[in-house]
């Protein structure tokens, strides 16, 4: 069975280390998690458990006061959106699907090889979300994240943001083996778990740990899953902040 959490939450990225000695050369030893800085942690973390990082999710959601908009104040916002993050978007294709339908749900390839998905429905309240898929340069996930609070901040409204880090280990784990490499993250992490759910086939933790500068949701700011995928063989590990916000 698969689980979905569509949850919004504000995101930072998270400091931790994953540990687990089936997958580290023999006689490798962790290092300190206060060495752990910038950009790379998350990359720091895959690498350290022997897990390569597939992509990065990440989610945008805000509601906008525009009163009630124009065709004009729309081909605004999607002209702002396409400056914003370096994507051609014809904005006068895009008004013919959104006078059929009443919103507008774009998918696009940028040019940085970003996978971007944009909703927009109007009315007095417009809603905007911004989905991103990032498989291609692990790095780039927080420069993204402060690009669309940039944005949306340049158009007077606060977001909620969310991001899931998807990586898989090649081979099966047991269910005591993923239980133990989250909960040795967890520890890394000075983190507290929650909630736990924990079957044959997966292992979720969700809690609190105070080196996530992330606003807790009723308590807890970070999320990891393991389960194991037979028909490819992979172990997949996800972790979000506050929650995971993709198909697991």
């Amino acid at each position: 069975m698969k689980y979905k959490f569509w949850i919004i939450g504000i995101i930072i990225m998270t400091l931790c280390t994953m540990l687990h000695p089936g997958h580290m050369r023999e006689g490798q030893e962790a290092k300190a998690w206060g060495d752990i800085h910038g950009q790379d942690i998350m990359d720091n973390l895959f690498k350290r458990a022997g897990c390569r990082w597939i992509k990065t999710d990440i989610s945008a959601w805000a509601a906008v006061d525009l009163g009630d908009i124009s065709d004009e104040d729309l081909v605004g916002i999607l002209v702002n959106v396409g400056n914003c993050l370096d994507l051609d978007i014809d904005p006068e294709i895009i008004l013919c699907d959104y006078e059929k339908t009443g919103r507008i749900n774009l998918q696009k390839n940028g040019k940085n090889g970003l996978k971007y998905d944009i909703i927009i429905s109007g009315g007095r309240n417009t809603h905007m979300v911004i989905n991103v898929e990032n498989n291609g340069h692990f790095s780039a996930s927080r420069t993204l994240m402060d690009q669309l609070e940039e944005y949306f901040h340049s158009i007077k409204a606060s977001p909620l943001i969310t991001a899931t880090f998807t990586g898989n280990i090649q081979g099966k784990l047991t269910a005591e083996e993923r239980a133990s490499l989250v909960r040795d993250i967890i520890q890394g992490m000075n983190g507290k778990a929650i909630q736990i759910m924990e079957d044959d086939g997966l292992v979720s933790i969700a809690g609190y740990s105070p080196m996530i500068d992330t606003a807790p949701m009723d308590g807890i700011n970070f999320q990891i899953a393991s389960r194991y995928n037979e028909y490819v063989d992979k172990t997949y590990i996800w972790i979000g902040t506050p929650l995971i916000t993709t198909e697991y």
